[in-house]
């Protein structure tokens, strides 16, 4: 079914510029709250630990997370929630197949140049119509930083979060972040 949808989708954007906008604002966008929260109650479910690992300016540590911590984390990652209104509206959806990598993709990017959310690809499998991994780029302001975030899902294995640190007159600072369960 969500292939179909994806399909439809696709046809979708072929049409009028000014039917698209019509159609795009009466479309769902793809649940990615949902989808993580699946993925975090099953976690929640299995005796697995979340093995955290970490590196900041060339040093290396790993670490166990408590699930909860990890939940919190996990729930943050597609917010603000641009399914809902008034964000929706400044959010548009493209949806196609990568016949390499055998991938439906959705995509969904701000209309302008704003909004904390700068992209999400939802990379679905349409033999099985299974997530396969899901991308969210945020980027945060404030005072004299900018923190962009790159954030990789992948079903049932890990997360990952690359976020690289601007700071007004510094160098950039990179801080990579695995966190992985494995239960694939």
């Amino acid at each position: 079914m969500l292939l179909f949808t994806a399909l439809c989708a696709v046809g979708i954007s072929c049409g009028e510029p000014a039917e698209e906008e019509s159609v795009q604002e009466n479309k769902d966008f793809y649940p990615v709250s949902a989808h993580i929260h699946e993925e975090l109650a099953l976690i929640d479910s299995l005796p697995v630990a979340v093995f955290l690992y970490r590196e900041e300016d060339g040093r290396k540590d790993t670490t166990i997370v408590d699930k909860q911590a990890f939940r919190l984390l996990a729930e943050a990652i597609p917010q603000p929630d641009i399914t809902k209104e008034p964000l929706k509206k400044s959010y548009s959806e493209s949806v196609y197949m990568d016949a390499t990598l055998n991938l439906v993709t959705m995509s969904y990017a701000p209309k302008t140049d704003s909004g904390e959310i700068r992209k999400i690809d939802v990379y679905i499998n349409p033999d099985t119509e299974k997530v396969k991994r899901i991308y969210v780029e945020k980027r945060l302001s404030g005072g004299d930083s900018t923190i962009v975030r790159k954030i990789v899902w992948t079903s049932g294995q890990q997360l990952q979060v690359t976020s690289l640190v601007t700071r007004e007159g510094q160098q950039e600072k990179v801080i990579q972040e695995k966190y992985s369960w494995g239960m694939q």
